[in-house]
């Protein structure tokens, strides 16, 4: 792939990580059904965590607070601003960036590799999530309740995948390598026909990436 599409790849990546802040790693869905009125109506909830806070929404109206400690989710938040920061700026520069690029994608991959781990820890504790709310498994299904069965549904949810994704696709915009033409180097920065183990163009001066070696 051309490096100059690499390098929007990259912005791409880092621009996911930071979208992946606005929603929520984990939610847990549940429903049950209600005599209202001699109806049978469907009911639900969601709680939903993000690496810096968590709450039990009852429809659109009301979030209770749920008994959820991510020690660990101000290290997260860190993890993806930086990396999606040095995804960013590895893609607008030239020198050296392909470095830049993998060290970012790498911190993003990090972060969300921490939040499986804390929000694993924190599900196996004994106290309820919150009112009749059980700890599960960090992938399950089953029901709870006495008075009346809930059934619910525990997943990794949208802002956890887009940050594997954004992290991901930011170590593979630092791949970019030099345009290559019949197995031909050339120098990124002015076009010149470059040697197999070039460091520098001979004729602009400059750097080559570390991507551009062979």
């Amino acid at each position: 792939m051309n490096p100059l599409k690499l390098k929007y790849v990259g912005l791409a990546g880092g621009a996911i990580a930071f979208v992946s802040l606005l929603l929520p790693w984990w939610t847990m869905a549940i429903s049950w059904t209600a005599n209202i009125f001699g109806t049978q109506m469907t009911q639900s909830m969601e709680l939903n965590v993000y690496p810096y806070k968590s709450g039990l929404s009852v429809g659109s109206r009301v979030t209770l607070p749920v008994d959820i400690n991510l020690v660990s989710g101000t290290v997260v938040v860190l993890l993806v601003v930086i990396g999606g920061l040095l995804g960013i700026t590895g893609s607008l520069i030239k020198q050296r960036s392909s470095m830049i690029i993998a060290v970012g994608g790498m911190l993003v991959l990090l972060s969300a590799a921490l939040f499986i781990v804390n929000m694993h820890s924190e599900l196996l504790r004994s106290e309820p999530l919150a009112v009749e709310v059980p700890r599960v498994g960090l992938f399950s299904t089953g029901t709870f309740g006495v008075a009346f069965t809930r059934s619910y549904s525990a997943y990794l949810s949208f802002g956890f995948w887009l940050a594997l994704v954004g992290g991901a696709i930011t170590l593979i915009a630092s791949t970019a390598r030099a345009p290559m033409t019949n197995g031909k180097r050339y120098c990124t920065f002015c076009g010149a026909r470059l040697g197999e183990d070039d460091v520098f163009c001979r004729k602009c001066g400059k750097i080559l990436d570390r991507s551009a070696m062979p």
